[in-house]
């Protein structure tokens, strides 16, 4: 949507042709840092329009409560609700040609530029883009990040996840969001108000204690809440949903760019999901990206892409943290 507002053509390729699609695995809190770019989209309104709620937190650690007294907020809202509104939007933008059921497969190289790409559709048939940038922007497993050239590094994360959606389910902090981090097990837990006046409750605990969760996931999930300080009552909710876990989620780092291609969101940084960043972090990274690429872009000067590019990464490594690859 940047780059088209911009006047450049942008070729939007996505691997599924399903309108309403959206990612299964993900807790969706929006931090705050990213509500300038959602602004500077225009799509708040869209996505209050879908029940989403403008969220607040509280931190509870071994010394008590945390609570924020501040105006800045992000936003609630499921994937369910989020991705088909941004898919929407994006299609519908002057200068977007949407390409559903296509997935990419190889990279289309000059020397060391990336020129393009080459893409496969569900009926079979390949195709070839010509770009002078290529972006991968398809999270955690990414497969522009496989297929990128650029250098990984891979750490474990010794937690798994498991969350559910509950209705009906007061919380201590009324329409605030909670999170627990627990001592001394390093587990942590969550209560996330969504939109449609749901709840997401999510347990992601260190992974000694998978066998446990596993054996009967029902009680264990009702038991882990049932301890938390100010914690909700589960049994006064409904689930209306089905468990969904991860149970390995890796960190990994990736460098962002390379001549004619970069990375945004998970695809460069899949970071540890107890923080909640990572919806965060694509708003803002694709942000960075469009405004350091665009004029070179619109030149169609390589030399000048090059330069963009590199300030890219300068700005993502001092924002989110140095690769150290």
């Amino acid at each position: 949507m940047f780059f088209a507002r911009h006047g450049l053509n942008v070729a939007l390729i996505e691997r599924t042709h399903d309108p309403l699609n959206f990612k299964k695995v993900c807790t969706h809190f929006i931090q705050s840092s990213a509500t300038p770019t959602i602004t500077r989209l225009g799509i708040a309104p869209s996505i209050e329009e879908a029940g989403g709620i403008q969220n607040s937190l509280e931190i509870w650690t071994r010394w008590g409560w945390i609570k924020f007294n501040s105006e800045t907020y992000g936003y609630n809202i499921r994937r369910q609700k989020l991705d088909p509104l941004l898919r929407r939007l994006a299609a519908n933008t002057k200068g977007v040609d949407y390409l559903p059921g296509r997935e990419a497969q190889e990279l289309t190289v000059s020397g060391r530029r990336v020129r393009g790409i080459r893409i496969h559709g569900n009926d079979g048939r390949v195709e070839e883009i010509g770009a002078r940038l290529v972006v991968g922007a398809d999270g955690r497993a990414s497969r522009m990040g496989e297929i990128s050239g650029l250098p990984a590094e891979v750490s474990p994360n010794n937690r798994f996840a498991y969350f559910a959606y509950y209705r009906n389910l007061p919380l201590a902090s009324g329409w605030k969001s909670q999170t627990w981090l627990l001592e001394p097990d390093l587990d942590a837990a969550y209560a996330l108000p969504v939109d449609d006046s749901l709840t997401l409750l999510a347990a992601m605990p260190l992974k000694t204690k998978l066998d446990r969760f596993r054996s009967n996931l029902e009680n264990t999930f009702r038991s882990y809440f049932e301890t938390l300080p100010d914690g909700p009552d589960i049994k006064r909710g409904e689930r209306v949903s089905e468990f969904r876990g991860m149970l390995d989620f890796p960190n990994i780092t990736r460098v962002e760019s390379r001549p004619g291609l970069a990375l945004v969101g998970d695809a460069a940084l899949s970071s540890d999901p107890l923080a909640a960043v990572g919806c965060g972090w694509a708003f803002q990274s694709a942000e960075w990206l469009a405004d350091s690429a665009f004029e070179a872009l619109l030149a169609e000067n390589d030399d000048l892409l090059d330069r963009a590019l590199i300030q890219y990464s300068k700005m993502h490594q001092s924002s989110l943290g140095p690769p150290n690859l």
